[in-house]
């Protein structure tokens, strides 16, 4: 009987051990969770700030190519580079995005695809963008949930939303 009762108090700490070990490591999850989500909104703050300081050095040609103005070469080079760093910017956050269950990273292809849908001469530079990543056989995750949500757009099985300012976050 004495050994029966050790056995049972010796299982009995062996069970609160495990339990104690299983909530550490949801609470480390819960942690790291939440130090990536404040990772995310520095990272997305160091970069708007610098997005901002881009776009006010060349707020004139921005807004002439997003409108889809006719551009002479070097500007239009100039404009296609700034398009590359908003898609660059956009596909960092969604990267970003995909680490958090919470957050549904499809939202943030949405609001690019609308963007990109709203803005003649952003439409022209992604169909360029896209046309090269096809050409070579490239299918990186953002450009491809974007491309989803175009396709969305234009069949009507996704609502355009129109945007309504040049500085897009």
């Amino acid at each position: 009987m004495p050994n029966t009762r050790w056995k049972d108090i010796a299982e009995l700490i062996g069970i609160a051990a495990i339990v104690a070990s299983l909530l550490f490591v949801g609470l480390q999850m819960q942690q790291d969770r939440n130090l990536t989500q404040a990772q995310i909104l520095s990272d997305q703050d160091d970069t708007q700030i610098e997005w901002a300081r881009l776009l006010q050095e060349n707020f004139e040609l921005w807004v002439s190519g997003m409108d889809g103005e006719e551009l002479g070469k070097l500007e239009l080079a100039r404009f296609e580079v700034l398009a590359g760093a908003y898609f660059s910017k956009r596909s960092y956050l969604y990267q970003r995005i995909l680490r958090l269950p919470t957050i549904n990273p499809d939202a943030a292809a949405a609001v690019t695809a609308n963007v990109i849908e709203t803005y003649p001469g952003l439409k022209s530079a992604w169909g360029k963008r896209w046309s090269m990543l096809q050409k070579h056989g490239l299918e990186p995750p953002f450009e491809m949930a974007v491309q989803k949500s175009l396709d969305d757009i234009r069949q009507g099985r996704r609502e355009h939303i129109q945007h309504n300012s040049y500085w897009l976050h």
